[in-house]
């Protein structure tokens, strides 16, 4: 009978140390540390916006938008309606209503010999007046200068906006003419004119807001990030200190390792044939 030959069986391979199990604890201050720093991070630019929105208002100055021009061919430039509802603060004293915030509205004719009227009044009483008068309302077209899109037809002319009564609070004559209005609850509709009550009508409209607890608004702010990001820093690095010690080295099993083939190779160090004799 022909000898076989016959391979050893290959060594065993050597035991290794897999990786430690994570710590629930360890993603939980990592997960709180992230969401801590993410909302300190938040508040943190928000103060800094609103500090220097603060800071911007001294002396009395309203954040105010760029002018802008708008026309008509119409007898008068209305503004949309704006809704507030200031609910259990239209009964809180005034001073707190002034702390609460106002509006500045500047208007500039661009013919300088024209006088201009300006004023804001409930809606209901703005649509009364304007039943059956052609006007526009302000927007893109007004802007363009091209105010079909925003037209309103009408046949009836206006009697002049200075001898109604039931502006809210109004202001005309020559040059720029300003309102500065408190905020109160109700529907509130601004409305452009010529003095006269003549058409076109052709001026420069810039809108301003100011408000005296934008300063606590950016402290708290402030103070809230940074008490987010020294709560929530550590915890991150915590977290992911322990996360790191949990990855341990891995060993890799005897003979498996980038130099197993080169080792195979060698002379003397391959399998052993023994050659079995049978009777």
């Amino acid at each position: 009978m022909t000898a076989q030959p016959v391979s050893d069986p290959p060594a065993p391979a050597g035991r290794h140390p897999g990786p430690r199990p994570t710590r629930p604890g360890q993603w939980v201050l990592l997960v709180v540390g992230t969401l801590l720093t993410a909302l300190g991070l938040a508040a943190l630019v928000s103060g800094l916006v609103l500090a220097a929105a603060a800071s911007a208002q001294q002396g009395g100055r309203y954040l105010s938008s760029p002018p802008d021009r708008h026309q008509t061919i119409t007898y008068a430039l209305v503004g949309p309606p704006a809704v507030l509802d200031l609910g259990e603060a239209e009964v809180s004293p005034v001073p707190f209503l002034n702390e609460l915030g106002s509006v500045q509205v500047r208007v500039t004719a661009v013919d300088p010999g024209q006088e201009l009227f300006v004023g804001v009044a409930a809606s209901e009483d703005v649509d009364r007046y304007l039943d059956g008068v052609a006007h526009a309302r302000m927007g893109a077209g007004t802007e363009a200068g091209d105010d079909a899109p925003d037209r309103v037809p009408g046949e009836r002319a206006p009697g002049r906006p200075g001898n109604r009564t039931f502006w809210a609070d109004s202001d005309q004559g020559p040059g720029t003419r300003e309102l500065t209005l408190d905020l109160r609850s109700g529907s509130w509709t601004l409305v452009v004119m010529n003095a006269d009550a003549a058409r076109p009508v052709w001026a420069d409209v810039q809108v301003g807001a100011r408000s005296d607890l934008l300063g606590p608004l950016a402290g708290g702010q402030l103070i809230g990030g940074l008490v987010g990001l020294a709560a929530g820093v550590p915890l991150l690095l915590l977290g992911a200190a322990g996360l790191g010690r949990d990855i341990g080295p891995v060993t890799p099993p005897r003979g498996t390792g980038p130099g197993a083939a080169l080792a195979g190779s060698r002379p003397g160090t391959g399998h052993r044939h023994r050659r079995i004799r049978c009777a």
